[in-house]
């Protein structure tokens, strides 16, 4: 009987701790995500370029998908997306007041549709998506190739 108390507490006593593990892990990944979206809703630049646009969305979700959507005057949409468990490096080209951060990620993994487009709509897959940017917070975009690679090991699961 005590051999079988014993084995049942230390049952429980894994489970707690592969439970607790978990946890740390979920909550890295969580606040790499809230923070990455915090530097996207503050640095994103719709005015980048000759197209100005008339709404944006850019998010990362909780099961890590980075996504974008951009409506642009007349109406067409560009929508953007890709899991970050494929995601591969990332470049800066610019300054802190603008620049353009490119995406990279293995092979064609980046959904690339447009709706609403005169020319006709396109459904096509990418490995590198261009984000505009502008006043940049050095440090947070210096801290976002971790938040990523943090949300991409949390995304591989």
């Amino acid at each position: 009987m005590l051999a079988f108390c014993k084995k049942k507490k230390a049952f429980y006593l894994l489970v707690g701790l592969i439970a607790l593990v978990g946890s740390f892990a979920f909550r890295g990944a969580n606040s790499s995500i809230e923070a990455s979206n915090q530097f996207f809703s503050t640095s994103f630049d719709p005015d980048y370029g000759k197209t100005k646009l008339k709404k944006w969305e850019l998010a990362i979700t909780e099961n890590g998908f980075f996504r974008l959507r951009k409506t642009l005057a007349n109406g067409k949409q560009e929508y953007y997306s890709f899991n970050l468990s494929k995601f591969e490096s990332l470049d800066y080209l610019g300054t802190e007041s603008s620049g353009v951060l490119s995406l990279k990620t293995q092979s064609d993994n980046i959904i690339v549709q447009t709706f609403n487009d005169p020319a006709g709509n396109i459904d096509s897959m990418s490995h590198q998506l261009e984000v505009p940017l502008r006043n940049i917070n050095l440090d947070n975009l210096n801290k976002l190739p971790e938040n990523l690679e943090q949300i991409k090991k949390s995304a591989a699961y």
